[in-house]
């Protein structure tokens, strides 16, 4: 166990990677798949387990998340908290970070912004 994971690799070159977990990795592999559309380098990586990764080799998590200029996304469906260290500062953390909602699920996700439309919008609004 390695704590993160390449997913899907870019199919050019690399302008975006998008960190998931749990069932928000089939959404960003939508995200990517749309940003590929238009041309985009898009990569997605599966982080099960921050703890896990934070201490593999540099090496490794260079090889996942590389530090090189380019735009890092976060995607849960809970507290942003902690992706930072992954996104930096100048990244899109999308998640919830304030006391839920009770309503039909896709009404929750489109107000939080879970959705492939929303989010490639933000994507697109920082290139």
């Amino acid at each position: 166990m390695k704590g993160a994971y390449i997913v899907k690799k870019e199919a050019h070159p690399l302008e975006v990677t998008i960190v998931a977990t749990g069932s928000e990795v089939s959404l960003a592999f939508d995200v990517a798949t749309s940003l590929e559309q238009k041309g985009k380098g898009v990569r997605v990586v599966s982080m099960p387990c921050m703890e896990l990764f934070r201490k593999q080799k540099l090496e490794y998590q260079e090889s996942v998340i590389p530090s090189k200029k380019h735009l890092k996304v976060s995607i849960e469906a809970g507290v942003t908290h902690g992706f930072q260290e992954w996104i930096g500062t100048d990244g899109i953390a999308i998640g919830i970070d304030q006391f839920g909602l009770s309503a039909p699920m896709k009404a929750i996700q489109k107000e939080f912004g879970f959705t492939v439309e929303s989010i490639v919008s933000k994507i697109e609004s920082k290139r």
